[in-house]
């Protein structure tokens, strides 16, 4: 078992590849085994066997010990041979070896047995660690099995849970909407119902006249016993609905506390037209507001189908005229029904009347659809400048009257089915004015607007402008976006060159109530007498333009006769305006407004024409506009534009070493020692004088700050602006700059291309410079008005701050050379003011009937002790404090 030696059974596993080689090398490779020495007789070399047996070593046991017990061990030679050394020269016997031969047999067969017991004992244990291997395999893997289910199965049962909960919230919160919802329809069922029973019980009050801090339960309770003569109504509830439009009063909820009560209002509700307060008033049951969409909707879809643009086909609603680019409007271009506006003419305009030396501007007024009508009122008022608004006339056709030449904007888009056009407006201007004028359009580019430039034939730079304009209603179905209409006119405007006339007139569709159309406080403008105090949206905005561009409205101011433009049985308004510029507005005078019935009868059209058809519903509007162009006046061509170079220096801070060097100090002593030594005459006392400026400014050039100044025909044009206005600043004399350098570069520019944009920045700064003019307007007037609410506790400082603004200075400075005749006119020639002054004085300090008061000597002395008593200084203060 020498082989096994060293073998542990019990870590050999035969299902381990290394194991398994360590076992095959353990027991098949070449063994260490121990060499025995065995002693024998030997006998003669020929009877000694040559047979050398290589031995196993094996281990010593029970079944050896009796076959080995007289052999010894030998030392090996080396450790690869098993083979016995004998030792030589011993002789062994042939019984001997015989022996020996028998007892190696013996021993053959028990290191055989030895090996198959051992081998049997290998076996059997190998057997065991096989069947407890695969024992143990045959229990883990099971196991393993088990828990690698165990775990999948957990992380799937653990995602099938995460979106049960997922899909279970969606559920709750699905379920949790449809109660919400559920509930809310319940609500809105039960407010609906609610409501319904409330409208049941309540009016609508409309066109009742809002007031500030106003009671309104209080002025229901009046129209029901005022105007309705209505005793024990009894009121639930009262609110005030604020309209969205400003100007326009809101309606009034009223809420009864029973159904009888309601029913004795609106059987009432017919005698408030009797009445003086309550003839506007309007009382119609409460509608909800469903309803009333419901209702405005269909307004809309009728009222588009009554005008032709769309057409039901089946269940569809669709437009008549889908190739139409824009819609027509032929007969009633204002939509709005509650809009008093709304008329039916085809003409409007602006006409007036010319002079040399004084230009008689007339305003603006509506004409019938027939050339001829119109003819005779132009030549009945002879006119010299007319503007007419919606002409109504297509393509290039024109005006034609004998005496007038026509300049026309007609509407370019009109409907492809119109039988008429719509919109168009145009300026008609008599011959002999064309005669010394050159006329010419400079803006048609915009429907609506038309400019045109009066130029002086004998001298260009006497020139003024005129504007037709139309602007549609607000509700039209031709309405246009009325900022940028503004903002084209504001554009306009700028354009035109500073300090030249112009007035703007035509339908503005706008009411502008008492709006002011200024800057109270600082723009110093006479008052606007104001007959129509409505207002619509479109007149904020109209005042809001007014304000930017610095005009004015000339209606209600200088007026001969003011009254309303509109007038037809839908209402009455003031729509139609001429604008003009604050600095020229002493140069328009005697403003009219001429009904058309009053142009009518003027005429003598009663029974010539069919009036239901001719006569339009706008007035006359006329004025006198006096030009001040001086015909002497001339240009020099030689001076003008010659401009000087002056070089000016900073002299406010000197340096340390000013006249300080020695060379300047030497020609100083010279100077100083020729004019000692000189003969005093005057020659050289000029020529020491110019030496010694020579020397400073020598010394100036070399040592101070310059810069160069040019002077225009003996002005400077870099000197800073001194303006009497209080409110001017540094920063609107740099925007100012800024749009003078701008309009130089427009005006200079020769491209067509860079000129358009040129303008177009000309135009922004010239905007921009207005709105700083007028925001600046503004603060210096509230720091006035702060100023004074300051000071109103020292009244000395108050009426001092009041005589600063100039309201007693203007008084008394200024006297109007202006008198009232005897025939109630007012004149403005010079030389009746002074004969009317010297006539009212003489009559004064020199009548003929008056009574000399001579001296009275009176000896009679009164006394009274209260009024000789001493006057104390308490007395003096008090009065004074008083």
């Amino acid at each position: 078992m020498q082989g096994l030696q060293g073998f542990d059974i019990l870590e050999f596993d035969p299902l381990n590849s290394k194991s398994a080689g360590s076992y095959v090398d353990s027991v098949m490779a070449t063994s260490v085994v121990n060499q025995f020495i065995t002693t024998a007789d030997v006998h003669n070399d020929k009877t000694v066997s040559n047979n050398k047996r290589l031995k196993r070593s094996l281990d010593y046991d029970s079944e050896s010990d009796s076959c080995s017990e007289n052999t010894k061990k030998l030392k090996p030679n080396s450790v690869h041979n098993d083979s016995i050394n004998l030792i030589d020269g011993l002789s062994i016997s042939s019984h001997d070896h015989q022996y020996t031969q028998n007892k190696e047999k013996v021993d053959d067969i028990c290191e055989l047995k030895s090996l198959v017991v051992g081998l049997a004992s290998s076996m059997n244990q190998f057997c065991d660690i096989i069947t407890k291997r695969m024992g143990d395999i045959e229990t883990n893997i099971p196991k393993q099995v088990a828990q690698m289910i165990d775990q999948k199965v957990s992380e799937e049962m653990k995602k099938v849970k995460e979106q049960f909960k997922t899909e279970l919230k969606t559920v709750t919160e699905k379920v949790s909407s449809l109660e919400q919802s559920y509930a809310d329809v319940l609500k809105q069922n039960k407010n609906q119902s609610q409501a319904l029973s409330e409208d049941k019980l309540s009016v609508v009050i409309k066109n009742f006249p809002e007031t500030e801090k106003e009671n309104t339960s209080r002025k229901v309770g009046g129209l029901i016993k005022d105007g309705l003569r209505l005793k024990n109504i009894q009121v639930a509830a009262v609110e005030r609905k604020i309209n969205k439009i400003p100007g326009k009063h809101g309606v009034i909820i009223v809420k009864f506390q029973n159904s009888d009560d309601k029913q004795k209002v609106m059987e009432k509700k017919r005698e408030l037209k009797d009445s003086r307060n309550y003839k506007d008033v309007y009382i119609d049951n409460a509608i909800p507001k469903a309803q009333r969409l419901m209702n405005s909707n269909l307004r809309s879809i009728v009222k588009a189908i009554g005008n032709d643009k769309l057409e039901i086909r089946g269940s569809v609603i669709r437009p008549k005229y889908a190739k139409s680019t824009r819609d027509t409007n032929t007969h009633n271009r204002r939509d709005d029904p509650d809009d008093t506006q709304i008329n039916n003419d085809t003409q409007s305009g602006n006409h007036g009347y010319y002079n040399r030396h004084n230009n008689r501007g007339r305003g603006n007024t509506r004409g019938g659809n027939n050339q001829r009508r119109g003819a005779e009122c132009v030549r009945y008022y002879n006119l010299h400048i007319l503007g007419l608004a919606e002409t109504h006339l297509t393509g290039n056709t024109g005006i034609n009257i004998d005496g007038y030449t026509w300049f026309g904007l007609n509407r370019k888009e009109i409907h492809i089915r119109a039988k008429t056009g719509s919109g168009g407006v145009g300026i008609l201007i008599r011959n002999d004015v064309r005669d010394e004028f050159n006329i010419n359009i400079v803006e048609d580019n915009t429907d609506g607007i038309i400019w045109v430039k009066f130029e002086d034939k004998n001298f260009a730079h006497n020139c003024f402008y005129v504007c037709v304009i139309y602007l549609p209603p607000e509700n039209s179905t031709r309405a246009v976006n009325i900022h940028e209409f503004f903002d084209i006119l504001m554009t306009n405007i700028y354009t035109i060159p500073q300090g030249k006339p112009f007035y703007i007139c035509g339908d503005w569709n706008s009411r502008c109530s008492d709006l002011p159309d200024s800057i109270e406080g600082i723009d110093k403008l006479p008052q606007r007498n104001v007959v129509d105090f409505q207002h619509n949206g479109y007149g904020n905005i109209f005042c809001d333009f007014l304000t930017d561009v610095n005009c004015c409205i000339l209606n209600g101011r200088k007026t001969l006769h003011n009254d309303f433009t509109f007038v037809s049985t839908r209402g009455m308004s003031v729509v139609d305006y001429c604008v003009l510029p604050y600095e020229h507005l002493d140069n328009f005078n005697n403003f009219n407004v001429i009904r058309t019935s009053s142009i009518v009868e003027q005429i003598n059209a009663l029974g010539k024409y069919d009036l239901k058809k001719a006569m339009p519903d706008h007035s006359l509007l006329t004025w006198d506009f006096t030009l001040n162009f001086d015909s002497n006046c001339c240009i020099n061509t030689q001076t003008r534009g010659t401009s000087e170079t002056k070089k000016k220096y900073d002299t406010r801070n000197l340096p340390e070493d000013w006249l300080c060097q020695e060379s300047t100090i030497a020609e100083i002593d010279n100077a100083i020692r020729f004019l000692e030594n000189s003969i005093a005459d005057q020659s050289n006392i000029d020529n020491m004088y110019e030496n010694f400026v020579k020397i400073v400014k020598t010394e100036m050039c070399n040592k101070l700050p310059a810069k160069n100044i040019v002077l225009s025909n003996g002005f400077n044009i870099n000197k800073r602006r001194r303006c009497k206005k209080e409110w001017w600043n540094e920063e609107l004399t740099l925007l100012w700059n800024e749009v003078c350098k701008a309009e130089k570069v427009w005006i200079k520019c020769k491209i067509k291309r860079n000129k358009r944009e040129l303008r177009h920045i000309f135009v922004n700064k010239r905007r921009i410079f207005d709105k700083a003019v007028q925001s600046s307007k503004r603060k210096y007037w509230y720091s006035l008005q702060e100023d004074l609410i300051k000071s109103c506790d020292n009244p000395k400082e108050f009426w001092r701050k009041i005589g600063k603004i100039g309201v007693g200075s203007e008084r008394r400075s200024f006297i109007p050379m202006e008198v009232k005749l005897s025939d109630e006119s007012v004149s403005c020639d010079k030389n009746v003011v002074l004969d009317k002054w010297k006539c009212e004085f003489s009559n004064m300090l020199n009548r003929n009937n008056h009574n000399s008061v001579e001296y009275i000597h009176s000896n009679e002395n009164v006394y009274d002790d209260y009024l000789d008593s001493f006057i104390s200084y308490e007395e003096v203060f008090n009065v004074l404090l008083s």
